[in-house]
This record gives C-alpha cells, sequence and structure tokens, in this order.
C-alpha cells in the first residue's frame, strides 16, 4: 500500500489545505472512537475485476480564458494537446508503449536522475499554455507543455527544475532553480516522449494597504511560466526525485493520493499511466488508486472531468474525493474513514469488497 501526500507550493495560499486536512484528519478521530459495527461498504464491486487494459483518448478538460463565460459544460473532453496524435496513438489502442521502460518495468536501478544540473543545463522549448481554473477560482493555475527534444527522460513522481531569466536583486546573483513535479507519463500528453507537462499556480500577494497585488512580490518562476508564449526557450535541470514513486512492484497494492491544489500534479501522471496509456504497468494493476483532491471551490478543480471519466471507466480500481473549503458543508467524514483506514491499515486490495 502506498500514501502519497503533496501540497501546492510556491504560491501565496494554499485554498482547499484546510478542508482536505480537516476531512483525512476528522476521519482518524471518527474511526478511533468508532463503534464496532461491521464495515459499511458503500463502493460496489471488488477491486480484483478484469480491467480494461485498452488505449482511452485522455479527456482533458481545456478552459476558455478568465474573461471568458466560464461553465462546466464548456469543458470539451474532445479537446487536447495535439488532438490527431493522441487520437491515433490511444484510441485504436493498438499501439504498446514500451520504449521507455525498463526490464522488468518496476526496476527502479534504471531511474533516470539529474541528467542535466545547473552547471550543464539543458534548454527546452514551450510549446503551450493553459489556464486550467475557472473565474472564480482564487488564483490562476495554468498547464505548461514543454519540449525537451527526448534529452530528458524521467519517471513519474519526478520533478523537473526550472531556471527563470534574470538576476535576483537581493543576491546580485542569477536566480536558483525552481523544482516543479511533472504531471505528465515519461511518454509525455502526446505520446512521443520528448514533451513534459507542468501544473503551476501564478504565485501573487495582494497587499491589503495598497488595495492590490504588489509586483514587486509575484513569484519570478512561476509569472514567467504563466506568461510564457509557444517557442519561449526555458532552461532546465532534472530530473530530480526517487522517493516519489509509484510502487509498480506490488500491482495490486492499494495507492491513496493526497493533494491540494497543484499539489496534484504528480498523481496526473501516476494516472495517466495506470488508467490511459498503453503500458505494461496498466495492463498489470489491479489495485485499488484513490485520489483526494482540496481546494477552494468549483472553479479551482484541476482536471476535474478527467478524473470522473476515470471513474466512470474504472469503477472498481479508482476512487475521486474532493474537498471544498469554502462550498462544502456536509461532513463526509463519518462515511469514508472507515474504508479509508481499512485501507491504510490493512494494506488489502480490496477494501470495498
Amino acid at each position: 500500500m502506498a500514501f502519497h501526500h503533496r501540497s501546492s507550493f510556491r504560491t501565496a495560499a494554499r485554498p482547499g489545505a484546510l478542508g482536505l486536512c480537516a476531512l483525512v484528519l476528522g476521519a482518524a478521530v471518527v474511526y478511533l472512537t468508532r463503534p464496532q459495527p461491521p464495515l459499511e461498504r458503500f463502493v460496489s464491486g471488488p477491486v480484483n475485476t478484469a480491467k480494461k487494459t485498452a488505449g482511452v483518448l485522455p479527456c482533458r478538460s481545456v478552459r476558455p480564458l478568465v474573461d471568458a463565460p466560464w461553465r462546466a459544460a464548456h469543458q470539451s473532453p474532445g479537446f487536447s494537446y495535439r488532438r490527431e496524435n493522441l487520437l491515433a496513438r490511444f484510441t485504436a489502442g493498438d499501439e504498446r508503449l514500451d520504449y521507455l521502460e525498463a526490464t522488468p518495468y518496476y526496476d527502479r536501478s534504471k531511474l533516470p536522475l539529474n541528467t542535466h544540473t545547473k552547471k550543464k543545463p539543458l534548454t527546452g522549448t514551450i510549446e503551450q499554455v493553459t489556464r486550467i481554473v475557472g473565474p472564480k477560482a482564487p488564483g490562476e493555475t495554468c498547464e505548461i507543455i514543454i519540449n525537451h527534444g527526448g534529452d530528458m527522460p524521467y519517471w513519474e513522481g519526478q520533478s523537473a527544475g526550472i531556471i527563470p531569466p534574470g538576476v535576483d536583486p537581493k543576491r546580485n546573483k542569477p536566480y536558483g532553480t525552481r523544482l516543479y513535479s511533472i504531471a505528465s507519463t515519461r511518454y509525455g500528453d502526446d505520446g512521443t516522449g520528448k514533451t513534459m507537462t507542468l501544473t503551476v499556480r501564478r504565485a501573487t500577494y495582494f497587499d491589503p494597504e495598497l488595495g492590490k497585488e504588489d509586483p514587486a512580490k509575484k513569484g519570478v518562476c512561476s509569472n514567467y511560466l504563466c506568461d510564457a508564449i509557444p517557442g519561449t526557450q526555458v532552461v532546465m535541470t532534472g530530473p530530480s526525485g526517487k522517493v516519489m514513486l509509484m510502487p509498480e512492484e506490488s500491482p495490486e497494492a492499494p495507492i491513496i493520493m493526497v493533494g491540494t491544489g497543484t499539489g496534484i500534479a504528480p498523481y496526473r501522471g501516476f494516472l495517466k499511466r495506470l488508467f490511459v496509456e498503453n503500458t505494461e504497468a496498466a495492463e498489470n494493476y489491479k489495485g485499488l488508486a484513490w485520489l483526494f483532491l482540496g481546494v477552494a471551490n468549483t472553479d479551482a478543480l484541476l482536471y476535474d472531468a478527467d478524473w470522473k471519466q476515470m471513474e466512470e471507466e474504472y469503477p472498481d480500481n479508482f476512487r475521486y474525493t474532493v474537498a471544498l473549503s469554502r462550498e462544502q458543508k456536509n461532513k463526509k467524514v463519518s462515511r469514508f474513514s472507515p474504508n479509508f483506514f481499512c485501507c491504510v491499515q490493512c494494506a488489502c486490495a480490496s477494501p470495498w469488497a
């Protein structure tokens, strides 16, 4: 059983974190003080049933710009980066993705690590910047797709370093490296193995005395990325990280993922690998993946349509729970705590059976 927690960082605030922490910690209190009736079963179907392995088209939600009217109906599951490429690669499900796999595929000794350093960085090219939250979200979050030309192989759960241009006025030295969790699989969102996707929240600071945002206190790198246009050259390091990886050697192990805001980024790579791509890892996975996402409100949900479609396609293997700190009034602690802690304590593959 694997338990992962990621919170949003490089932001001025962490919307949704309080609600998500209350959900998980409150569940612990209820669980430990609970009476001892038979365990409530509220999810139908055992986990270890046959799971579809054919590739499907990822349902990436692309929302309009902040000044355009936004409604949930405007999400376009069929519109995605290099759509014709994705259609050809995933819809038919007849192309096996294996050219970036270790042998066996879960062998961590083959993990790429620090291929590029600050002294010998890689120059990538930004191909797409898309705002992926609605107008009522507290802050702006963008999806950044970078072409690394296949020169920075990485695994799901690793991070990429970005070195923003310019000089730090406080130190009078070039800006340091900022790390961002990679939100795509090793094959990228286009399946070529030459791109990576970052999910970046624009860091700003609202000065109550000025009554507006203080540009002197905005995040250097997040604003650089969110303001970038296609063709912008970006200096990169990495990949880094060898802890935040999926337990692929145990394909029946449950995986619990807890993230607030852009802390969900590495889980997107996990889940696309398990449920979207035609890989040996997807074919072998028979466990339960449970995603908890905490944000402020509905407009701030990241990749919400993706997770809902994934849950519909794989009801026995994927669960999706949200915590909306500024909207939800109903308490889900008593409902989820028995099954959540059965999953944690027993490390069983099917706590829902």
